[in-house]
């Protein structure tokens, strides 16, 4: 049985019940002192510091209630027993007078003597841990930023720190006993006799007032304290005028910075538009004239055509792509792709201007590289446009190497060549936008300085690197790690085209273009029926409804700005239709602009995917191909 934590004195002059009783009392308390006599107590006293005192009352020379007066008048909190066999009203209403805590009628009851000794025992520890408390909460609080306020269940003040004071105005003297509304004149509480409100320290706004009437914002917890045996509560204020101010500029700024990046965002949405759209008449016409056995003198003219085209869109495209990833990133695609197919059609896109220079271009492979992966293809080519491109820009002569080798699911790409090298100082620099190794290579080598950035960002995002090793003369090499899943199935081989790019069939495919502008009509429909699809045409939204619902499609080509019913309307319509084939078929948005918002309101009109323009051929046609046997794979 644990031992009662106390240090008691015990006080009997008879021997023959001194002894016995001092030694139970020591198997059952931490510390004990008998004495034999008041005054040997008194000596005892300040030596021992007992929690409490049991003593006898009938004692020679000195009584037990004159010991318990001289000990109260030390040491007023030692808690006291008397020990008697006397039982006279007029000893009772004197042990009261003095002080005593309780009565003990000899013959003692030993299990009424061990639990009142317990209660005391725990009375006084308690008393003793809120004296300790007390005075550490006073020590803390003093030293506070905060201000710490204490009020009793009637909202006066009882304690007032210094930040109070400092906050508020009002002195420690000025505020005791004041009612917590002179703080807090605004605040309507329950009733007036009720406690502050208690919200299990959360913290609550209110608008308090300063003694010279200064009305500030401040954040005020309120919790349940005792403090002198007294319930109440503790109230911690913070003033968080300032910071209301300073929340309130950023705001502004914030708001300010957002209507600017819309701005610009409109403008450069507007501009793309705008550019895109010529941009897919002439690409378009040039790839379908490149298709259409041109004399031999015209075909240099076309090559020249196609690649001027194509570089005015790379820098449109850039421009797009950085205002992207500043404001609101980029989404990618995870669909599967021919890995090798994809790298050999870079090279061939790079071969007629490595040729050109005289310059090799050569492409190793891992060998046990797998041929099906799964990613985004698109951003795949971008990066390696960028970075082929640049080593076939600047190479003058000798050779550029592409490597491409995989450790599980983590490929790596390499292009090295030996062109004009980069300085050591500006390997860094030259990831970041709008930044070039020399002043002179802009001019001389054109460009917007946004390639490199955009492929380092794209390739972080897809959480790969990108990293480079050069040598001013030598040469650079530029190796990127991406992370693709792997497939053990082979992808269908597509054909060929008069241009070299590999066309998946799509003999009998029904499609669907909703267009209003005739030349992005003829070029969509030109490339269609050369794929061997069945084509329709739609100039509006309006005549897009009516003819999906008469006629079945396998899927819709959709423009995006027409008038009358623009397309997300008609992709909206058509999905409301109580028609699972209208709810289900493929609809790619053909659009000039590429923002972000553009493409969450594709989506959320119930379109399927996006494809910008002016677009690639034979992008479109693996988009018609993935969703068409992507609806097979369902059917089956």
């Amino acid at each position: 049985m644990d031992k009662i934590p106390i240090r008691l004195l015990y006080v009997e002059d008879d021997d023959y019940i001194r002894y016995p009783m001092a030694e139970m009392l020591a198997r059952r308390v931490d510390a004990i002192k008998p004495a034999a006599s008041g005054v040997e107590a008194l000596e005892l006293i300040t030596q021992f510091e007992p929690d409490i005192l049991l003593t006898d009352i009938k004692m020679p020379g000195m009584s037990g209630l004159e010991l318990i007066r001289q000990v109260k008048a030390k040491m007023p909190e030692v808690r006291t027993i008397i020990l008697s066999a006397h039982n006279e009203a007029d000893f009772f209403v004197e042990a009261i007078e003095v002080g005593v805590d309780s009565f003990m009628i000899k013959p003692v009851n030993r299990q009424t003597m061990f639990s009142t000794l317990e209660r005391i025992a725990q009375e006084t520890i308690s008393r003793r841990r809120a004296a300790i408390s007390e005075l550490r909460f006073r020590t803390l609080a003093s030293a506070a930023a905060d201000a710490i306020v204490v009020v009793d269940n009637s909202q006066s003040v009882t304690f007032w720190n210094n930040a109070a004071e400092r906050i508020f105005g009002y002195t420690t003297t000025e505020m005791a006993g004041r009612n917590l509304r002179t703080l807090f004149p605004h605040f309507q509480w329950t009733e007036t006799s009720d406690p502050p409100p208690r919200n299990n320290n959360s913290a609550t706004e209110l608008e308090a007032v300063r003694a010279n009437g200064d009305q500030f914002t401040c954040e005020a917890t309120f919790s349940p304290f005792l403090t002198a045996e007294k319930p109440g509560s503790l109230i911690i204020v913070r003033d968080v005028s300032e910071r209301k101010r300073r929340e309130a500029e950023l705001v502004l700024a914030k708001e300010n910075a957002e209507a600017a990046t819309r701005a610009k965002q409109q403008f450069l949405s507007v501009m793309s538009h705008e550019i895109r759209t010529p941009l897919n008449g002439i690409i378009g016409a040039v790839n379908l004239l490149i298709n259409e056995d041109p004399r031999a003198d015209q075909v240099d003219y076309l090559k020249t055509l196609e690649f001027s085209g194509n570089q005015l869109l790379a820098i449109v495209n850039d421009i797009l792509d950085f205002s992207k990833i500043e404001a609101t990133g980029i989404e990618f695609e995870s669909i599967e792709f021919n890995l090798k197919e994809l790298v050999e059609g870079q090279l061939k896109m790079f071969s007629y201007k490595a040729s050109d220079k005289g310059i090799g271009l050569d492409l190793a492979y891992d060998p046990d590289l797998k041929e099906v992966v799964t990613g985004d293809p698109m951003r795949l080519n971008q990066i390696l446009t960028n970075l082929i491109g640049n080593a076939v820009k600047f190479t003058e002569k000798g050779q550029i190497f592409v490597r491409v080798k995989q450790s599980d699911n983590l490929f790596y790409f390499e292009v090295e060549d030996t062109g004009i090298g980069i300085p050591a100082e500006k390997l860094e620099t030259i990831f970041e936008f709008f930044s070039q190794a020399d002043a002179n290579t802009t001019r001389k080598y054109g460009g917007t300085g946004l390639g490199l950035a955009i492929s380092k960002k794209l390739i972080n995002l897809q959480g790969g690197t990108l990293s480079v090793t050069s040598e001013v003369g030598t040469g650079s090499t530029f190796t990127f790690s991406l992370p693709l899943k792997t497939s053990e199935t082979r992808s269908a081989k597509p054909d060929v085209d008069g241009s070299g790019k590999k066309i998946y069939p799509l003999d009998g495919v029904r499609v669907l273009v909703v267009e209003d502008n005739r030349i992005n009509q003829m070029i969509a429909k030109k490339f269609l029926d050369r794929w061997n699809c069945q084509t329709s045409i739609a100039s509006n939204g309006f005549e897009a409804l009516e003819l999906i619902v008469n006629h079945r499609f396998d899927m819709v080509l959709m423009d995006l700005q027409m008038p009358e019913l623009d397309g997300y309307e008609t992709s909206r319509r058509i999905r409301a239709f109580d028609d699972d084939y209208l709810k289900t078929i493929p609809i790619v948005a053909l659009t000039a602009s590429a923002f972000y918002e553009v493409k969450e309101g594709v989506m959320g009109a119930g379109m399927t995917d996006i494809l910008n323009k002016p677009f690639i051929p034979e992008e479109l046609n693996q988009k018609i191909y993935h969703y068409i046997n992507q609806g097979n794979k369902g059917n089956s």
